[in-house]
């Protein structure tokens, strides 16, 4: 799937809009599509087949289920927006259908309106739902005054909630009662209440544990077993009002035969969809109710911990089990498993049974990570033996396991890591089919320079599993959604996919990597900033470019321009009324389904073929960044009904000549022997050819098979207009190819052509003529020279005059030669050859020093970074302290002091405060066993703050303090034994002017606790925990743009601004991602302003960060 599925998150994480980010949804029996990364990574994914993948269940808490019968209700109620999640669940195994509930046993056709049921006794109305189904009650799942008669009725809904008790006694096997209608009905109620709030009765636990009474008695009845579609109908009711209610340890563990019962006749019921559909229903519901219930809370305080060994048990045998059949449940089994193992209320046992499904897996499959990454996170990575898990060597195990070939293209710039069983002749025609579409690309779009260079995609990895199965474990080693067929994140510049079989999806992998390789095109050469970003996505009104023209371009040749596909054209509807419209594939929607990338396709393929002016209007806007001229010309397209009905003759034409479209791939010359050809002599020959001028010749080296860039000044004939001049230069370029054909060599028919930079010159139209294709003689090319390095290594930013300081440029490193001279500029005039030399500095202030590195043939690399000088900094305790008279410092805010304080010891310090307002006392220590006061310097007998509290080592307290010195001492209490080490932080109190935070300092999770200043282009680093917030402040000395820029080597995270005078609303967030760089600017009054970064609900692993911030106060 293409770019992404944007679904409901927090206001924050909306606006941070990553690129193609994907998050995974839930449509129960509509499409599952990719993750929530995780995290805010971006990301566009490729259908695996236009079936829902039969994947494990993922559910993502603080969410509200969502069921087939109320996508309507979806479509239409706004009070969807209250979601707070998404949930992402399994499909049903077996087929799946569009009904939740097939007709009761006992069902007439008769139908009702809620209104009509309203108008019944409580009897009648209750035996009428009995003896229908739920599809033919109207108005279900929908809020309306209807609705609300039928359910703010609180003794007619007490009524069903009786009846359905009384029933749930007496079904059969042939005979269900009407149960599983009076449980949508019931459902409905709960859905809807859900989301409003005239309705919230239905929504309180306590009235949804009125349910039990009918769950237990479905459990006690001797016919709730798996059996007839009857019986198994009602057990997947039971299921879904779980889901939509509550359950506790008593129903958990009544359930426990159920699924022992599909675990040991698993090869039988596989074979059956009902029973695969009523144990989905059971294992969905407990799960939906578990986590969502559990959200924030402690596991010992939920109502089943330690109750349910017996539920987990069943479980881990489920998860134990490594045949084929019943994989659905086997992955869902391990999935929960893992997550409630905790809920045993025994670690031991948890761990044990943890270790024990991962020792009875295959190393480094999906089932081994999913356990291993368990233990890691939550078992502080001990298995059951002891052994430690090193979660990031095993990932890199991983990597080198699945994906042990490398092959390297074009001078470096497309790396693809692939498994063993992905042929070399697969990753060739993978590397030529980029060829051919990008140069159909380049041709529409009239542009083949990168947009923003210096992102990640300056380098496009491909990442190939040699599998279906073994593509799972890609989750787990690159955090990453599997759900699909293929995925390219766009700030990683890599695709992910895996080679697979025509049974296993109706794409083959050269297919997906076409449509995916033109979302790398389009981010990199067409769409400018981050997808998602900026009035052009405004209601999603780039979907349908961004998918639509994926498709559309994976039909690219090389000499026949671009060509419809079958895969494409074989699922348009047969039926013309259920064909979209214009209108409907301009408004279409991630959340509308996998159809629209068709009739997107067969749209682009229109405008291509019989209105390439519309479409070279639709890629200028676009490119241009030009929102009203792109939404006008789609307005236009929308209202124009005579466009729409050649729209769908073209589409007409294309389903009736459906059995002469076949599917475009690379051909098998580009695999072929060609005898040797030099670049001198292609080159010559293209230029006779074509008539270029000013020709560049450029090799491009690959490990497996080199290939050549020629390019030139092609001049045509007169101008007559810029849609002609295409049309005419888009027929010459197919020409010369031809020609090309024809001059002896056989390696020609691998080059492709495209052309770019549209002028008109003394009447005649010119473009940029580029020419790509085999070279496989490289004895005439000269080898460029690649610069060193420089890496400029120091302990501390912050010195004292006259210390002693160790630079390390040790680790500069060249690629290609050695470093043979370094030069050190330390900003003071003074300068060394040293590699690793020492210096000290006689002055106070803020020094650039400087490395620059040169190799052995004389390129040169150089590095900047910046060093504070001052004459007193204090970071030690020093002795003599114990009186007022000998007090070591100043302590500078935000700057830390250690000392050691003896038995019979006093430490006394000085700070000074130069702005009144509240100063943060912040001591961190190996024991407890001293005090502290602070004294103001004008009254020593009286303190004006003390050690208030303790959180673990750390004692803390905080003042109102006025302008002025003061003292802060320390002294061990009766109870001392040993020596005590100590830290000691302050906030508040006056900065060091030349002090340069260059690394976070816990704690800062609170605005008083922040950590700064942070200077101008003065980088700082960080670590974000999982439970962590990190708090720092910067000044504004004039108004202007701030720009904030952080790096990290994950994404799962975000931030936010505020202004110091109003901390209750944010002035600048996570704006836009570009590769690991996640960015946002705004603009800054003068003052005091906080950054704050936070995990995001899906962090798994520490953050590593650098910021970076300009517009701020500089420190000189």
């Amino acid at each position: 799937m293409g770019k992404n599925l944007k679904v409901l998150m927090s206001i924050i994480e909306n606006q941070s809009g990553a690129r193609k980010k994907i998050q995974k949804t839930a449509l129960v029996t509509c499409m599952t599509t990719t993750m929530v990364l995780n995290s805010a990574i971006g990301v566009m994914a490729f259908p695996q087949t236009k079936e829902i993948p039969n994947e494990r269940i993922e559910c993502n808490n603080k969410s509200k289920q969502i069921t087939t019968e109320n996508v309507e209700a979806l479509k239409t109620n706004n009070e969807i927006e209250k979601t707070k999640s998404t949930v992402t669940l399994i499909n049903e195994p077996g087929k799946i259908t569009n009904k939740i509930i097939k007709k009761s046993s006992r069902g007439s056709e008769q139908k009702y309106t809620l209104e009509q049921l309203s108008n019944m006794n409580y009897k009648e109305m209750s035996e009428a739902v009995a003896g229908t189904t739920w599809s033919n009650i109207e108005g279900l799942f929908k809020y309306s005054t209807e609705s609300y008669k039928f359910y703010s009725n609180k003794e007619r809904i007490q009524y069903l909630l009786n009846d359905l008790a009384q029933r749930s006694k007496t079904f059969s096997n042939t005979d269900n009662k009407g149960i599983p209608t009076i449980i949508e009905v019931l459902r409905s109620g709960f859905y809807l209440a859900y989301y409003n709030d005239s309705l919230s009765y239905l929504n309180s636990y306590d009235f949804k544990k009125k349910c039990f009474i009918s769950m237990n008695s479905l459990l006690d009845n001797p016919n709730f077993h798996f059996g007839t579609k009857v019986q198994n109908g009602v057990i997947a009711s039971l299921g879904m009002l779980i889901g939509n209610t509550a359950c506790d340890s008593n129903i958990m563990n009544k359930c426990v035969p159920l699924i022992r019962d599909y675990k040991e006749n698993l090869n039988e019921y596989s074979k059956d969809s009902s029973k695969g559909n009523a144990m989905y229903e059971i294992i969905k519901g407990i799960r939906y109710y578990v986590n969502t219930c559990s959200y924030s809370k402690e596991a010992k305080d939920m109502e089943w911990y330690g109750k349910i060994s017996g539920f987990l048990d069943e479980l881990k045998n489920i998860s134990l089990i490594n045949n084929g059949n019943g994989k659905w449940l086997i992955d869902n089994a391990i999935s929960d498993f893992k997550d409630w193992a905790i809920y045993y209320g025994d670690d031991k046992k948890a761990i044990e049974g943890l270790t024990e499904i991962m020792d009875n897996s295959p190393k480094y499959s999906e089932k081994f990570f999913s356990i291993a990454s368990k233990i890691y996170s939550n078992y502080n990575g001990k298995d059951a033996h002891g052994n430690t898990i090193d979660y990031k060597k095993l990932k890199e195990e991983g990597l080198k396991h699945h994906l042990p070939k490398t092959y390297t293209f074009d001078n470096g710039t497309i790396i693809m890591d692939v498994g063993e069983k992905v042929s070399e002749e697969k990753v060739k025609r993978l590397y030529w089919a980029a060829k051919e579409v990008e140069s159909q690309f380049f041709r529409v779009v009239g542009n083949d320079k990168a947009l923003e260079p210096g992102n990640p995609d300056d380098i496009l990895r491909i990442k190939i599993y040699n599998s279906p199965q073994d593509y799972k474990v890609n989750w787990y080693l690159s955090n990453v959604s599997t759900d699909n067929g293929g995925i390219y994140i766009e700030p990683r510049g890599t695709f992910y996919t895996f080679e697979r079989t025509a049974e296993e999806n109706i794409y083959s992998v050269e297919e997906l990597f076409r449509h995916e390789f033109t979302h790398y095109l389009q981010s990199r050469y067409l769409v400018h900033g981050m997808w998602g970003q900026g009035p052009l996505y405004n209601n999603s009104n780039m979907n349908w470019y961004d998918e639509g023209t994926a498709e559309f371009f994976a039909g690219s040749t090389r000499v026949e321009n671009i060509k419809p596909r079958s895969a494409i054209i074989n699922q348009l509807s047969s039926n013309k009324e259920k064909r979209f419209s214009i209108k409907q594939v301009l408004e279409s929607t991630y959340s509308s389904g996998w159809e629209f990338y068709n009739y997107g396709c067969v749209f682009a393929s229109y405008l291509y073929n019989h209105d390439i002016e519309t479409f070279n209007k639709i890629n200028e806007a676009i490119n241009k960044e030009d929102y009203k001229e792109y939404n006008s010309i789609l307005s236009s397209l929308k209202n124009d009904t005579e466009k729409n009905n050649r729209y769908q003759k073209y589409m007409q034409e294309l389903i009736d000549n459906r059995q002469n479209i076949g599917t475009p791939l690379v051909s098998d010359e580009y695999i072929k022997n060609h005898a040797k050809r030099s670049l001198s002599e292609i080159s010559s020959d293209i230029v006779n050819v074509s008539e270029i001028k000013e020709v560049k010749n450029e090799a491009l080296k690959s490990d497996n098979v080199n290939s050549f860039k020629i390019s030139g000044i092609y001049t045509g004939e007169n101008s007559v207009d810029k849609l002609t001049d295409w049309n005419k230069m888009n027929k010459k370029a197919n020409e010369i190819l031809r020609t090309l054909e024809n001059k002896g060599w056989s390696g020609y028919k691998t080059v492709t052509c495209y052309f770019t930079d549209y002028k008109v010159v003394n009447g005649k139209y010119q473009f940029n003529l580029v020419f790509k294709g085999l070279l496989n003689d490289l004895t005439s090319i000269k080898e460029d020279n690649k610069k060193p390095i420089a890496k400029i290594n120091i302990s501390k930013n912050n010195v004292k005059l006259n210390e002693d300081i160790q630079f390390n440029g040790d680790e500069s490193t060249d690629a290609d030669g050695n470093i043979v001279s370094y030069l050190w500029d330390f900003g003071d005039g003074k300068t060394s050859n040293e590699v690793n030399p020492n210096h000290k500095y006689s002055k106070e202030g803020c020094y650039d020093v400087k490395l620059k590195v040169t190799d052995d043939k004389g390129a040169i690399g150089e590095e900047t970074i910046k060093i504070s000088v001052v004459n007193n900094i204090i970071t030690k305790e020093q002795e003599p302290n114990d009186k007022f008279n000998d007090a070591n410092g100043p302590i500078y805010n935000n700057m830390p002091v250690e000392g050691t304080l003896e038995r019979e010891d006093q430490d006394t310090f000085y700070f000074n405060v130069d702005k009144k307002g509240k100063v943060s006392i912040n001591i961190d220590s190996d024991n407890l066993d001293y005090a502290w006061v602070v004294y103001n310097a004008n009254d020593t007998n009286k303190y004006v703050c003390w050690k208030q509290h303790t959180e673990g080592n750390t004692t803390k307290g905080e003042f109102e303090a006025n302008e002025g010195k003061y003292y802060l001492k320390l002294y061990p209490t009766h109870n001392f034994k040993n020596d005590i080490n100590y830290k000691v932080s302050l906030k508040g109190v006056k900065e060091n002017v030349n002090n340069i935070i260059t690394k976070e300092q816990e704690p800062n999770d609170k605005f008083n606790d922040a950590n700064g200043p942070i200077y101008n282009n003065t980088q700082v680093e960080g670590t974000l925990e999982r439970e962590d917030q990190d708090t720092f402040y910067f000044n504004v000395d004039k108004k202007g743009k701030v720009s904030i820029n952080i790096d990290s080597n994950n994404l799962d995270y975000t931030w936010v601004v505020y202004n110091a005078n109003d901390t209750n609303k944010y002035v600048c967030w996570r704006q836009h991602t570009e590769g690991n760089t996640t960015k946002g600017e705004f603009e800054a009054n003068e003052g005091k302003y906080y950054l704050k970064l936070y995990p995001t609900h899906n962090c798994k692993d520490n953050i590593h960060y650098k910021i970076n911030l300009k517009g701020v106060r500089a420190n000189n």
